[in-house]
This record gives structure tokens, sequence and C-alpha cells, in this order.
């Protein structure tokens, strides 16, 4: 990899890791205890965060910097299995309001088996977070993060680059939003979704110390720019919210097909407990269909002329900044 064009950037991505990274360890006890299931979540947010600024901004940062999103993944690898079982916990009481009573017997016994799963992956999380590989990794990260120095000055650089990957990144949304109908594959429309975090994620990361320094070196374009991104970012927010809702029912199905022929091997389903997760099975399906149909609408108004607009005049606006002779 070639040495960074604006070191400004590498230091800024450092900085921001280097946050993101102490955010994440001091939810690591509460990881390891296991009682409360926001803490691997919001562990998990810190370093997705992580990752996706060191991808979003990978050809402005040294091998060093960029090479800590094989260790992030690694991490996020191994704590899925716990997320995706606390998820599906958390959705009893859905679950239950979507079955008729006749279910909630099957249902509550189905769950019983979940939670079960969820100890067991737990305690396989612990071992694995006290061993030695998880140590190493920490270990990379905490020494390529610990030498991140002072903020820097303010460099017009961190504001245009921040900008040029909004305006791809939002070409990128509309170019996929244009392959996906009501025919296209769940896939398809998870690769949307990705789309859309990733433009969320640049216009969310978009360096926030320049915003300081750049609102004292011209407060009129600071201004605009913060109240144009905050229009930006509600106008994503509905259209986020409805393909991260038809990811979660996706995957749902996915997963309790799989767990359901786990249990099937194992002697553990019950006929009661079968019926229950067909009716469960069937009810997503329907909400799945539903869904879709509201992505579908929402995507008319990603590459309206209104938004496009929109998006280019945030970003051409960011063009104009220079720095003060």
């Amino acid at each position: 990899m070639t040495e960074p064009q604006h070191p400004d950037i590498a230091l800024w991505c450092q900085q921001f890791c280097q946050q993101q990274w102490q955010r994440a360890l001091k939810f690591e006890p509460d990881v390891l205890q296991g009682s409360d299931s926001e803490a691997l979540h919001q562990y998990r947010v810190s370093l997705r965060k992580t990752r996706a600024i060191l991808g979003l901004y990978r050809a402005h940062l040294p091998a060093s910097l960029h090479q800590l999103r094989r260790p992030l993944s690694q991490i996020m690898a191994k704590t899925n299995r716990l997320r995706d079982l606390d998820v599906f916990l958390a959705s009893h009481s859905q679950c239950m309001a979507t079955l008729d009573t006749t279910h909630h017997a099957g249902i509550n016994a189905f769950f019983t088996l979940i939670g079960a799963d969820r100890d067991h992956a737990h305690q396989r999380l612990v071992h694995w977070l006290t061993g030695k590989s998880y140590a190493r990794q920490r270990q990379q990260l905490q020494y390529v993060l610990s030498s991140a120095a002072a903020p820097t000055p303010f460099n017009p650089a961190l504001f245009n680059v921040g900008k040029e990957l909004i305006w791809q990144h939002y070409q990128q949304v509309c170019i996929r939003a244009l392959q996906v109908s009501e025919h296209s594959a769940d896939h398809a429309i998870h690769q949307l979704r990705i789309d859309c975090k990733k433009l969320r994620y640049a216009l969310d990361m978009l360096p926030v110390q320049t915003d300081t320094a750049l609102r004292q070196h011209n407060a009129a374009i600071a201004c605009a720019g913060r109240g144009q991104k905050r229009t930006l970012l509600a106008g994503l927010k509905g259209l986020q919210e409805d393909l991260g809702q038809f990811n979660d029912l996706s995957v749902q199905q996915l997963f309790i097909t799989e767990r359901v022929q786990h249990y099937q091997q194992q002697g553990e389903m019950s006929s009661e407990i079968q019926a229950a997760v067909d009716g469960l099975l069937a009810a997503l399906a329907s909400q799945l269909r539903q869904k879709r149909q509201q992505i579908l609408t929402q995507l008319a108004g990603i590459g309206s002329a209104t938004t496009y607009t929109a998006f280019a005049v945030f970003c051409q606006q960011h063009t104009s900044v220079h720095a003060v002779d």
C-alpha cells in the first residue's frame, strides 16, 4: 500500500478508531459477565464503526492502520452467534403477539431451547475472550491505536475527501436501487442495505474535529453544511429502517430454520413446538412480503431529482473549502 496522500486524514482516522476502541473496551467486562445483551451490542457497534472508517478511508491509510480490519473482522465473527441468539430472544413478546394462543406453549418451549443455546454460546465466547488469540488481537489494536497524536489543526483535505466519499456512495446506492425489483432475491436487498449503511457512515463520520475548525474558518459554510447533513441523514432514515427490518426478518427465518434442523437431529422438536414454529415462519414470510413492497415504494425517492440535487449541492459545497493563506 502506498503512503497516504493526506497524512492528516490517516491521523484523524487513527484518533477516531482509538476513541471507538476505548469505548468498546468499556463494555468488555459486561460482555464477559453476560447478563446484559446491550453490552455486547454496544461493544460490536464500536468495532463496526472502527472497521467501517478504516474501509471508507483505506486509500489514505498506512498499511499498519488498514490491516486492523482483519482482527476487527475476526472479533466480530466470534461474537456473531451470541448476538444472533440475543436478537432472537429479544423478539419473544413480538412472536407471542404474532401467534394464536394455541401456539404459545410451543413457542415458549422453542425459546427455552434457544435460551440454553445462548448460555452455551456465551460460555464459548468467554473462553475465546480470555484466551491467547483474543489477547494477541487486543494487543495489536492497542499498540497501533495508542500512538495517535493530538488532534490536528484544520485541514480542508479532511472535509473534501469526506465529501468525495459521500458522493461515491450515494451514486452506488442509486445504481443498486435501480437493480432491485419485487422479484429480487433477499440477497440483492441485503446488498442495498450495506450500500446505504456505507453512505450513512460516510455522512455520519465526516471528520468531527474539522467541524469546529470549519466553523471558525467559515461560519456560513459550517452552519449550512450541518443543516444539510441533518436533512440528508433524515431522508435516509426511513429507507434504512425498512431495509434493516427486512434484513432482520430474512435472517430470522434462516436462523429459525437452522435451529429447527438442529433440534430435530437432537430429538428435541415435539409436535407442539413444530406447529408453533411453522406458524411463526408463515407469519414472518407474510411480513417479509409486506416489507419488500414498502422498500420498493421508498426506493423511488432515493434517486429522485430532489434527493440527487440535495446530495450534489452538499458535496459541491465542501469542494469550495480552501486553506487560509
